[in-house]
């Protein structure tokens, strides 16, 4: 017997956890299978599982890559269903991956064993580069699809832009054969991407030799092993290059900053191993042994057992070699787009972050930029022209790039009028730092273990306090001149390009008048800092930028709107509509990608779509109350909420308080 659930028709059940089912399903019009995850136990119910449901929820949607399950939809099982499932229970709908996991179908032979790694390292550079780490990789978690291995099961993600690393709590979540030891301390300043490459060494270790590294009898022991146990010597199921230990040794480091900071940087490494050399082999092993599942391989959340040993990754020097950036932004083409099913995208719409479309001269030039600037020259380039044609998009795309080909790490500072909390240079370093809700000692005892020069470290330390000082050894270190704050977020600048160069984007540049004094003051006292800078701003005449842009060497962008092709390709990865409504508005919205974003926000916001063979469309009547321009979206948006006097009266008192 089957059920339906929206769109889809649910087949079976094929697999069980603690907190529920994954059912096997299709869908009813295009037939193409899914899985449907359904929280079905009471426990399950509690808020703590419903936020790690909505955390696996939020963090795939923001990924679009083949080695990273997609998710199609969510929901709740709506009352009145006529089907095996509790009314009310949360759902998601992801690529349905029949293929086995890693347990049930490991990689055989070095080729295979190297092209796995390769995949997950490609997936997980995605993942990071936009500040996802999975927190849960394992080989129970690694699922075949069509196109090869996938990361699934994101309910452990840890996302930089939450603010997770702000928080107070620390909680022991991973499964204890994969966890690094930073995890195992739960103190999430601690975790980036070197976190999920830890997993990935227990996961190669596992691949291997049958087992993960350390094969302890209990989940405890197991756990202390990571923290202070020597890395096992592999014995081999079969042979594999000499190098391949070594590798796999990096990765399972202790500190953090052992380890490879980027997925790309343990990619190049594991390419370049030469299959000439081997190790001993098992004896008697069979080549598909994977040991069975244990206690160990279950994933945990509970509070944590261990000391403190927060590190920074970043600190650790690149090899000059690993700093060149290639010649091309450009990477393998797919052979198919991801499916888009009828009837699904409306509840995460909003959730999903859409890859950049179109504007292929305008990344050649912003490339060969950065290009310039790893050789040790600072660049500046500026992408101007009206809102919503997607400068502050481009100048993201390039900071993800690079960050996921390993050769550059990513700063963004945003700016408004009037200043909002976050705006600005020194807000910008301390998220990169970690630094934000520590109090002043702690802040720091981190910063101390960053810079070298003490005295830096109390200045910067001073910088990030609202007061603009802190105590040290019972005297105040103050930090207010604007010279000294210039060169203080100027050592720290320098201090992260001793590790890799940097793509600094200063958005709404009009507006950032101390992050323009302090290029003006880098170019001045460290022209080879290897560090592109683009800023984005809608007049290229603004008094302030004008001059920065007349620099030798400073390069100038004008962004317009995207070509009619692109605009529909955009469109089209927005949501399912049919294709009269993607032409109409492409000609609507004039090649505004922000514009044809927010309109369709709108339209879902007032209901105006509905279902119909194609994909959405329009309901009848709404087409006349669609609104004509970007600036129209935005106040029917607020026409929605200050609906009465009460709502216009509130946002009045709001506004005399001020953001702070």
């Amino acid at each position: 017997m089957t059920a339906a659930l929206g769109p889809f028709e649910l087949i079976a059940p094929v697999g069980q956890g603690a907190m529920g089912e994954v059912w096997r399903a299709v869908h009813r019009r295009q037939r193409v299978p899914v899985a449907i995850k359904v929280v079905t136990a009471p426990a399950g119910q509690a808020e703590r599982f419903r936020r790690l449901f909505t955390k696996e929820l939020r963090a795939v949607a923001r990924l679009e890559h083949p080695a990273i399950v997609r998710v199609f939809d969510h929901g709740e099982v709506p009352g009145g269903f006529a089907g095996p499932l509790p009314v009310g229970a949360p759902y998601l709908v992801m690529s349905w991956l029949d293929g086995g996991s890693l347990r049930t179908h490991p990689p055989v032979g070095w080729s295979a064993i190297r092209a796995t790694l390769m995949a997950l390292l490609d997936g997980l550079a995605h993942a990071h580069a936009r500040g996802v780490v999975h927190r849960d990789l394992k080989i129970d978690n690694v699922l075949w699809g069509p196109e090869g291995p996938v990361l699934t099961d994101f309910g452990l993600a840890w996302q930089a832009e939450a603010g997770e690393s702000a928080g107070r709590e620390r909680r022991l979540m991973g499964t204890p054969n994969y966890m690094a030891p930073e995890q195992i301390d739960g103190d999430l300043r601690a975790l980036g991407p070197w976190t999920d490459l830890y997993a990935l060494g227990c996961v190669a270790f596992a691949l291997a030799t049958g087992r993960p590294p350390f094969d302890q009898p209990s989940p405890l022991a197991v756990l202390k092993a990571h923290v202070t146990a020597p890395v096992p010597t592999m014995r081999t199921i079969e042979p594999l290059p000499a190098g391949f230990e070594a590798w796999t040794a990096r990765l399972l480091s202790k500190r953090p900053a052992g380890r490879f900071a980027f997925a790309a940087d343990a990619a190049r490494a594991l390419l370049a191993i030469e299959a000439d050399g081997t190790w001993t082999t098992v004896a008697g092993e069979a080549p598909m042994a994977v040991s069975d599942p244990s206690a160990s391989d279950l994933t945990l959340v509970a509070p944590p057992r261990f000391v403190s040993i927060t590190d920074q990754s970043w600190t650790g020097a690149l090899p000059t070699d690993e700093r060149r950036v290639p010649p091309s932004w450009r990477g393998p083409e797919r052979d198919e787009e991801p499916p888009v099913l009828l009837g699904t995208g409306r509840t995460i719409f909003g959730l999903r972050t859409v890859g950049l479309r179109g504007r292929d001269s305008e990344r050649d030039r912003l490339w060969a930029a950065l290009r310039e600037a790893a050789e040790g020259a600072l660049r500046v380039v500026a992408l101007t022209g009206p809102a919503g044609q997607g400068k502050s998009r481009l100048a993201r795309w390039l900071g993800e790039r690079a960050a996921e080909l390993g050769v550059a790490q990513p700063l963004r500072a945003t700016h408004a009028q009037p200043p909002e909390p976050g705006c600005g240079v020194a807000p910008m370093l301390a998220r990169h730092l970690r630094c934000e809700g520590l109090d002043a000692a702690a802040r720091l005892a981190r910063l101390d273990g960053w810079l070298a020069d003490p005295a830096q470290a109390q200045a910067l330390a001073a910088l990030f306090d609202p007061t603009g000082r802190v105590e040290v050894d019972g005297r105040a270190v103050a930090i207010h001149a604007g010279d000294e704050r210039l060169r203080t977020m100027a050592a720290a600048l320098g201090r992260l390009s001793e590790t890799r160069p940097l793509v600094w984007s200063i958005e709404d540049a009009e507006y950032a008048d101390e992050a323009r004094a302090l290029l003006a003051h880098l170019r001045s006292t460290a022209p080879q800092t290897p560090m592109l800078v683009v800023l984005t701003a809608r007049d290229p005449d603004h008094p302030g930028l004008a001059a920065l842009l007349a620099e030798p060497g400073a390069g100038h962008i004008e962004i317009g709107p995207l070509r009619p092709e692109a605009q529909r390709q955009l469109i089209g990865s927005l949501l399912p509509l049919e294709p009269a409504l993607v032409d109409a508005l492409v000609e609507r919205t004039g090649g505004s990608p922000i514009f044809a974003e927010q309109l369709i926000g709108h339209w879902l916001a007032t209901d105006a779509l509905e279902q119909g063979p194609q994909g959405f469309r329009l309901a009848p009547g709404a087409r006349a109350e669609a609104p004509a321009d970007l600036e129209a979206v935005w106040a029917a948006r607020l026409d929605e909420v200050l609906h009465d006097d009460a709502a216009r009266a509130a946002l009045e008192v709001a506004a005399a308080l001020g953001v702070q």
